[in-house]
């Protein structure tokens, strides 16, 4: 009653796999649930549930789980079925099938049509060549970093606009992206 605590167990179907610092592992491992890796790891972990990468980690092989954060060092390829979250210290060398890929491109897509669409309507022809610059310019960016990761292109420091985090590729970007919308709300002046 007042002074009484009860224990919270663990259910039974909760299941958290911890492969903690120091620890090295060769080979095929395969897990129920969610599991945190902060040791070494050569070969494949496979599980249904999450993979967490802790900050000590090395892997050098392939993840394939649900849902994948990555907070250490991976080399190699990642296949998720929900999301694959790389944070701040975190390294991935390596390849990525995640679902998330195919809905960034089609953002690019409505990016370049909107910027298209933003052609045809300007009011002269200077706006016209800003914005089918301006969509040239991404369209090429991200048909060649696309062309880098899938394999069919070779290796160049090409950024991917609004996702690569570089100072100047940043300003660059945004001030293309001002143009075209200056572009945009100019149509009716006049």
């Amino acid at each position: 009653m007042w002074g009484e605590t009860k224990k919270q167990s663990v259910a039974e179907d909760d299941k958290f796999t911890f492969l903690g610092k120091g620890t090295s592992f060769k080979g095929i491992v395969t897990f129920d649930g969610t599991v945190r890796i902060d040791g070494r790891v050569e070969g494949e972990v496979h599980t249904g549930g999450a993979v967490i990468v802790g900050e000590s980690a090395v892997i050098k092989g392939v993840i394939a789980a649900g849902s994948v954060e990555i907070s250490g060092r991976v080399k190699g390829s990642i296949a998720a079925v929900q999301k694959v979250e790389i944070q701040k210290p975190g390294i991935l060398i390596g390849d990525i099938q995640s679902p998330v890929v195919v809905v960034i491109l089609g953002l690019y897509f409505l990016l370049l049509m909107q910027m298209i669409q933003n052609a045809q309507m300007a009011p002269d022809r200077a706006g016209m060549y800003i914005c089918m610059g301006v969509a040239a310019v991404f369209l090429f960016h991200v048909l060649v970093n696309v062309g880098m990761v899938v394999g069919r292109m070779p290796v160049t420091g090409i950024p991917l606009p609004l996702m690569t985090s570089g100072g100047s590729n940043v300003l660059s970007t945004f001030m293309m992206l001002g143009l075209v919308n200056n572009v945009r709300l100019r149509r009716f002046v006049n």
